[in-house]
């Protein structure tokens, strides 16, 4: 709207400026104003500068307009002007930036043709030889003062104008924006070369062709301002180059030389060679109208290459978008994101967002493909109606999208995860089921000088470490994060390597009959020899396990090295020892798991039910009917199947009755306040007496003080392990308590 208030306001200036008065106050005001209005739109537009060869044009027409007011008001109020004057070194210092400003526009001579220099040559020379012919009588004769300086300044100028017009002219592929530019600088070009021949003969006059011309290239200033690609380099436009453009080219190398030289024989009274003249013109446009056919002869193979172009766009678009959501795909981190952070402008900096649908794998496969794709549909809607024009949405990968934006700040950055979040939670209809979007999205924002590779590789990072946490949500890189997450992903690699360089080892606790203190069992505990950290506890490595996927062959591992241990500890001791091993629930439900612990425990010679198998309350909770069944097959081949750390999961006690479990291991938080919270107590035996009402042992875990062992008695518990009897040790000081305490009989299960 604004630019056409303003190109309205300059075309109703340039009617009032032929209305009033010629050279009075109501011109010179009328001319200044629009002049002022052009180098106003300039500036209100300047922030958008990118190029910095855009700031030649503002200060060629501040320049442009301070000449203008001295040469309009001085006369007005002071009279003529001398010659020259301070007036004409601005105006010529203007042309000057101008002209530097429209070289460095069109630098990229690899977008221009190639034959554009030689037609640009040859139509400035003739606009130098007409200049001289109209001009040569009152040119001053040589003395190089600065008279004759500025008489010759100003031809010159008009004759760069040509070239740089020519060149813009000519260009085999150019934008709608260069020709703004071609326009403004003609408009520039005709008014100045009409004023200069004018005012040849000393008496300057502003009559109607060129005060317009420069009306128009005022206009052309306003439309350039406002235009979108103002302030950038422009883009060339890949067209084949237009016959009227080559046909404007060539009438005018050939009739600019012919007028000069018509001119020079009627000024000399040699009109004979006047039919000379007129013959060089005739086989001038005898040539113009060859090339108009051969020119038509020429359609057919532009046609063609339009076609080519629109298939060409079209493979282009193909191979930057995805043909599913529409979106752009992943080319948008190998190119957009580059020349993003290349190019803002450093106010702010560029934000990225990898958003990872989590459970889009379990929608896919429950509903099927017809229906994934929808989701990815709504997913992609719902990223859009989030973001803004200038933001960019991307699916990068089959269930990935990220967003790339400016942003002020790290706030403004979590904001914008924090809306992604919210907009995806929203439930998506299938098959008139509500699926509900759940999405990890990790975030980085740029710093000075950081690359395209490494901002994804940051913002994976984050991604990565909210799916750690369940997903669901946001996370901001950070140096922190990021030096967590490299020793989690060495963790996740070296895991892979512990079994084949003997780095894991079996620590055991003892699990210990509270009527005689006796130990009657032993849990099995994973210990890894670290390099670097020593002696780590499984709970910092076998989530890196699952990951990777090296839990089954641990586990597998684990339960034969201990059940191995036992036999031989029951063989030699007669010690009659049970086993208790943790399964994880990707373990357990691992294809395959049940035959597999039955044929390790029959190649090792140990009786399924001597081992119990030991899975958390969290574990049942998370997929308790797909473990429940795992559970209840483990059962049928003999094993017993221990609740470990009741209390801090999801179960509730109703759950007991019909969970497929034999032992109740109570938490540590039901022991630890038995000696000396009643309350504690009572909870405690409450557990207790429900799970053994139901045929479950129990064991309590945790135990550390003689206080507790005699509240748990009391309590009619049998079982108990915990730092008060033992900490968990290595194979061989556990083999020297067994022939301490003399052999045991383990009561098999009934």
């Amino acid at each position: 709207m604004r630019v056409w208030l303003l190109l309205g306001g300059v075309g109703l200036g340039a009617a009032l400026f032929l209305a009033f008065p010629e050279d009075g106050l109501g011109q010179a005001v009328t001319f200044l104003v629009v002049n002022g209005a052009a180098f106003a739109a300039l500036l209100v537009n300047a922030h958008r500068i990118r190029e910095r060869f855009w700031l030649l044009l503002i200060a060629g027409e501040a320049l442009y307009l301070t000449a203008s007011c001295i040469w309009w008001l001085y006369p007005l109020a002071f009279g003529p002007l001398p010659y020259p004057s301070p007036v004409d070194a601005l105006y010529l210092a203007s042309y000057c930036l101008f002209l530097l400003f429209v070289s460095r526009l069109l630098r990229t001579l690899s977008e221009l043709q190639q034959g554009a220099w030689a037609e640009a040559v040859a139509i400035a020379l003739g606009t130098g030889a007409l200049l001289y012919a109209l001009l040569e009588a009152t040119l001053p004769s040589l003395r190089f003062d600065l008279a004759w300086v500025t008489s010759f300044a100003y031809p010159l100028v008009l004759v760069l104008m040509a070239f740089w017009a020519a060149r813009a002219l000519l260009a085999s592929s150019r934008s709608a924006f260069v020709l703004l530019i071609l326009a403004w600088l003609t408009a520039e070009l005709v008014g100045t070369a009409f004023f200069v021949v004018e005012s040849a003969d000393g008496e300057a006059a502003y009559r109607s062709v060129p005060s317009l011309a420069w009306m128009v290239s005022y206009a052309a200033l306003v439309a350039i301002a406002f235009h979108p690609e103002f302030g950038r380099r422009p883009t060339f436009a890949a067209t084949p180059q237009r016959r009227g453009s080559v046909l404007v080219a060539l009438g005018v190398i050939t009739s600019l030389p012919l007028a000069a030289i018509g001119l020079e024989l009627h000024r000399a009274g040699q009109h004979e060679g006047l039919i000379t003249v007129g013959a060089a013109a005739a086989v001038s446009f005898l040539m113009l109208r060859r090339t108009r056919q051969l020119a038509s002869d020429l359609r057919v193979e532009r046609e063609q290459a339009a076609k080519l172009r629109e298939l060409t766009e079209a493979l282009e678009h193909q191979a930057l978008h995805d043909s599913l959501t529409g979106l752009r795909n992943r080319t948008v981190l190998e190119t957009t994101l580059p020349d993003l952070l290349r190019g803002h402008d450093g106010i702010g900096r560029i934000a990225l967002a990898l958003v990872d649908i989590d459970n889009f794998k379990s929608a896919n496969d429950t509903f099927g493909h017809v229906a994934g794709d929808e989701i990815l549909k709504a997913v992609a809607r719902r990223l859009a109606s989030v973001c803004t024009a200038e933001q960019v949405i991307a699916r990068t990968g089959g269930d990935e999208f990220c967003v790339i934006a400016h942003v002020a700040t790290t706030s403004e950055a979590e904001a914008l995860a924090g809306r992604l979040v919210t907009a995806l939670d929203e439930a998506v209809s299938i098959e008139h089921i509500e699926f509900r979007v759940q999405a990890s999205i990790g975030i980085a924002v740029s710093d000075e000088s950081i690359s395209a590779i490494e901002l994804v590789r940051r913002a994976d990072m984050a991604m990565y470490a909210q799916k750690t946490r369940d997903g669901g949500g946001h996370t901001l890189y950070s140096c922190e994060l990021a030096a967590e997450i490299e020793e989690r992903r060495r963790v996740e690699i070296e895991i892979g390597v512990a079994l084949e360089h003997d780095q894991l080892a079996v620590h055991y606790q003892p699990i210990v009959s509270l009527s005689d203190s006796s130990i009657v069992g032993v849990e099995a505990l994973l210990r890894w020899d670290h390099p670097r950290h020593g002696l780590l506890a499984a709970g910092s490595f076998i989530e890196a396990a699952e990951v990777t996927g090296h839990v089954r062959r641990i586990g597998q591992w684990l339960l034969a090295t201990a059940a191995s241990q036992v036999v031989d500890w029951n063989d030699r001791t007669g010690a009659g020892l049970t086993l208790f091993v943790n399964a994880a629930p990707v373990e357990l439900l691992n294809a395959g798991y049940p035959e597999a612990v039955g044929e390790i425990l029959e190649a090792v010679g140990m009786e399924p039910w001597r081992v119990s198998v030991e899975v958390t309350e969290s574990a049942l909770g998370r997929d308790d009917k797909a473990i429940g069944l795992v559970l209840t097959e483990l059962r049928s081949h003999g094993l017993r199947i221990a609740l470990d750390d009741f209390g801090t999961g999801y179960s509730s006690l109703a759950s007991l009755a019909s969970a497929p479990i034999d032992i109740v291991k109570l938490d540590r938080a039901f022991v630890d306040g038995i000696s000396q919270d009643a309350r504690a107590f009572a909870l405690a035996t409450s557990v207790a007496e429900l799970s053994q009402s139901l045929g479950k042992k129990v064991i309590a875990e945790g135990v550390e003080t003689a206080a507790q062992v005699a509240h748990l008695r009391a309590m009619g518990c049998e079982l108990a392990q915990g730092y008060y009897f033992c900490r968990p040790l290595p194979a061989e000081e556990i083999e020297a308590m067994l022939r301490d305490q003399g052999p045991i009989v383990a009561a098999r299960p009934t």
